[in-house]
């Protein structure tokens, strides 16, 4: 026979590396996003189907749920806002992102704020499309489009019903409170874990590499 590696799960491991690959080898973004608020949300369930008189405003009965420091990655470059083409008609720009499914799936109701330079812009991107791609039993990926929109951040906060946060060290959502206190015990924990780290080799003798 040859000389060789034989890998009888070929299929499996492709499928786990491409779900890694997708988590945890690409370039994310962090972006605020706001998920649409199905049971909270006042609208026409039965003839419109999600329809409502306004999407923002005093006649809008949309609620979102806001998502702090959320990771998408692939977004392509937009320039906000409204353009005007050569017939002076004004159309909205487009964009895109990546993301694997992290505790809920996307709506077309969804809206997307992106952070630059570490501040969050006031440009608002509604959700227009979607795809999904299923591999396997892991997680679907999700690729979204993105169209945006002529009112502000401002509008979408006022009606805001909740709010959570992403936590890269455990790959979920969670209320503010949690949230932070993760980031403390996460924090305590690498400043612990360094200083016995240190009294060990000051102890032993050995010099760390």
């Amino acid at each position: 026979m040859y000389n060789s590696i034989r890998n009888y799960q070929f299929l499996g491991n492709f499928l786990d590396l491409i779900n890694l690959y997708y988590k945890y080898e690409f370039t994310s973004i962090l972006v605020t996003y706001y998920l649409f608020d199905s049971v909270n949300s006042i609208y026409d369930k039965e003839v419109l189907r999600f329809g409502a008189y306004e999407r923002v405003g005093n006649y809008s009965g949309y609620k979102w749920i806001k998502i702090n420091y959320f990771p998408v990655a692939y977004s392509q470059q937009t320039n906000p806002r409204f353009q005007q083409n050569n017939y002076g008609v004004n159309t909205a720009t487009e964009t895109q992102c990546v993301f694997p499914k992290i505790n809920f799936e996307p709506t077309a109701l969804d809206l997307i704020s992106f952070y630059v330079n570490g501040s969050e812009t006031t440009d608002v991107y509604q959700v227009s499309s979607f795809e999904q791609s299923y591999i396997g039993n892991k997680a679907p990926i999700y690729k979204v489009i993105l169209k945006e929109q002529y009112f502000d951040l401002n509008n979408v906060e006022q009606q805001v019903e909740r709010i959570y946060a992403y936590s890269e060290i455990s790959d979920k959502i969670y209320e503010p409170l949690d949230y932070n206190l993760i980031v403390q015990a996460t924090t305590k924990l690498h400043t612990v874990t360094t200083e016995l780290q240190t009294k060990v080799i000051q102890n032993s003798k050995f010099i760390s590499i």
